[in-house]
């Protein structure tokens, strides 16, 4: 299947006698980490139409929801329900990075050895789970920070690359279309990524109090430096939309730029100044991220709104010296 094509068979399904098909150098290894693979979905206050066809591709395989406080919360609780998922319901939004620790921790304690994230609203391919396994087989001789998907923005766009850090600017691999095409990068993001549960071990969970942006980025600077190495694999892919809308806009090029409401930037302008401040943060991944925020404060001055959007930025940098 397609990563942008909806699914009627269920990830069980597809893994069902399916040990000679595996991709990757050893099958019968994949088949054992797929075995000891679980997932983790947070959601708050999600598309219920969405969430479902999501559940329907995730069918078969372990995994837990973790409910951020959302309004709809019995509703998500009866679809949880239907598809045998394991729910775990906050009574209020912790954040991303609360909600990831809480799913890994119950994963831990159900037996997983490794654990793959997911936004609501991605939808991840049929056999995605199955390509991250076999590309997290391809390079386990090393230390492993993750192996992460990439996606299709909205169904028919373009598939994204990944992140590798260069002065001032930021590359992608070139994905050659090989049975397991796997390339080491920079950064992941959480959605799509497998995490072996060692890693976290050695690592640690994610800073709960980053609350929402920046938490992926923080974490693999953090495994990075501990000499974790993270991974993209060409082959597993998901539909992932970012930002509440998108817009395209001209900065050299036109680009796509995902929009999000005036508060949320105030989240990413305070994490990334205090992420800056790190002594996880390399300087040549400083410098393109550098660039990549003056893109974005043009981005915010041209689609607005620009004053609410601003003073939500300004309060974050303030906010960024500090310690929280």
């Amino acid at each position: 299947m397609s990563p942008t094509t909806s699914s009627t068979t269920s990830w069980g399904e597809t893994l069902a006698g399916n040990a000679e098909a595996a991709p990757g150098p050893d099958a019968d290894e994949v088949v054992l980490v797929l075995g000891r693979t679980h997932v983790v979905v947070v959601v708050f206050d999600p598309d219920l139409v969405r969430l479902r066809r999501q559940f329907s591709v995730l069918e078969g395989c372990d995994t837990v929801i973790v409910d951020n406080g959302s309004v709809e919360r019995l509703k998500i609780r009866a679809l949880v329900d239907e598809f045998s998922f394991d729910l775990i319901a906050l009574t209020e939004n912790t954040g991303i990075a609360t909600a990831q620790n809480l799913g890994v921790d119950r994963v831990r304690s159900r037996g997983a050895g490794f654990v793959v994230f997911f936004d609501q609203d991605s939808i991840p391919a049929d056999d995605a789970l199955e390509q991250l396994a076999a590309a997290y087989v391809s390079v386990r001789s090393s230390r492993v920070a993750g192996v992460g998907s990439r996606y299709s923005r909205d169904g028919h766009a373009p598939l994204s690359g990944f992140v590798s850090c260069r002065w001032f600017r930021f590359t992608s691999p070139v994905c050659d279309g090989g049975s397991v095409d796997v390339h080491p990068v920079d950064l992941l993001i959480s959605s799509g990524s497998f995490v072996p549960l060692t890693t976290i071990d050695a690592v640690g969970g994610w800073r709960e109090s980053l609350f929402i942006d920046r938490v992926d980025t923080e974490w693999f600077l953090r495994a990075k430096r501990l000499g974790f190495q993270p991974y993209g694999s060409c082959a597993a892919t998901m539909e992932h939309p970012v930002g509440d809308h998108a817009a395209r806009i001209w900065a050299g090029r036109w680009r796509t730029v995902p929009r999000h409401p005036s508060e949320r930037y105030f989240y990413v302008f305070r994490n990334t100044v205090w992420l800056y401040r790190q002594p996880n943060a390399n300087r040549q991944w400083i410098s393109a991220d550098l660039v990549r925020m003056a893109r974005l404060v043009i981005s915010m001055l041209l689609i607005g709104p620009r004053g609410p959007n601003l003073r939500a930025a300004a309060r974050g940098v303030r906010a960024g010296f500090g310690d929280f």
